[in-house]
């Protein structure tokens, strides 16, 4: 059977080699999908993606655990640290949890991110969040609600398909059962979502014990559980054409990794060969 894979590539707009990286990869038709950070620097080539790239989907990444808040200082103080940035993902959640994030604010910041993208390149296909921050009780559920608010009927999805190179998932989640737990957590909060009239992929393609992902991806794909009744699972990327940026706090050595392996030519004839078949958030 044929596998529809949508394979998104974060990050567009945070910096120059990020947006190159991605550029040349959609160029050779291996990222389908790629969502844009609207409050970085980097975004003066978002307003030709689409006519650039008619077949790729392009959707708002949410950003608020890196950078500087589109809105003013004073009106998402708690979102901020003293110098005015936002704070990092693991603080931003235990703010969140404790309850010292203002949902007026949070909505406000949200907002403001939404009409800076629809600026710049019209109505987003899609919505998702940087470094996953809606993951947190409630607040999953407060971003479904804005999104609909906001006419945005597509989501990624965050119900894990898990792959594991060395022994069977079941073993894995013996092992490790707050995974385990979680996945389920999180599966029913997208079944929630759908409920709600967002559309989602119907898995996150994670992949466990692999070195590199992406060469291994077609047997990835192979060896993950896959219905009949699929329209399409996701698979996330971070290339960039360098690993020296400010903004990289993390998987920089992969990144490059990735956008070596994406634009090469080859990479497509093999999901190919595997029965892949790459789409974008269209089908769903």
């Amino acid at each position: 059977m044929k596998k529809r894979l949508i394979l998104t590539a974060d990050d567009y707009g945070m910096c120059d080699p990020v947006n190159d990286a991605i550029d040349e990869c959609m160029a050779a038709g291996t990222v389908t999908s790629t969502c844009v950070m609207p409050n970085m620097g980097s975004l003066e080539r978002v307003t030709t993606l689409k006519q650039r790239f008619p077949e790729v989907s392009v959707g708002l990444h949410w950003t608020l655990t890196q950078g500087r808040p589109l809105c003013l200082r004073k009106d998402v103080n708690t979102l901020i640290t003293s110098e005015g940035e936002f704070f990092g993902p693991s603080e931003f959640r235990r703010r969140w949890v404790c309850g010292k994030v203002s949902k007026e604010q949070l909505r406000r910041e949200l907002i403001a991110q939404y009409e800076k993208y629809h600026e710049l390149a019209g109505e987003p296909e899609y919505w998702n969040t940087h470094h996953g921050s809606h993951l947190a009780p409630f607040l999953y559920q407060l971003l479904v609600k804005i999104a609909g608010e906001l006419g945005i009927r597509a989501m990624r999805t965050h119900r894990r398909v898990n792959v594991h190179k060395a022994m069977p998932m079941a073993a894995y989640y013996l092992q490790h059962p707050i995974s385990w737990a979680k996945g389920c957590l999180l599966s029913t909060w997208a079944r929630a979502a759908r409920r709600k009239g967002m559309k989602l992929p119907d898995g996150l393609l994670t992949p466990y014990g692999y070195e590199q992902t992406l060469t291994a991806l077609p047997e990835i794909v192979a060896r993950a559980r896959w219905k009949p009744s699929y329209r399409a699972m996701e698979f996330l990327v971070h290339p960039s054409t360098t690993a020296e940026s400010e903004h990289f706090r993390a998987l920089a050595k992969t990144r490059v990794t990735e956008y070596e392996i994406l634009r090469d030519p080859t990479f497509h004839s093999q999901l190919q060969q595997a029965d892949v078949e790459l789409t974008s958030f269209s089908v769903l």
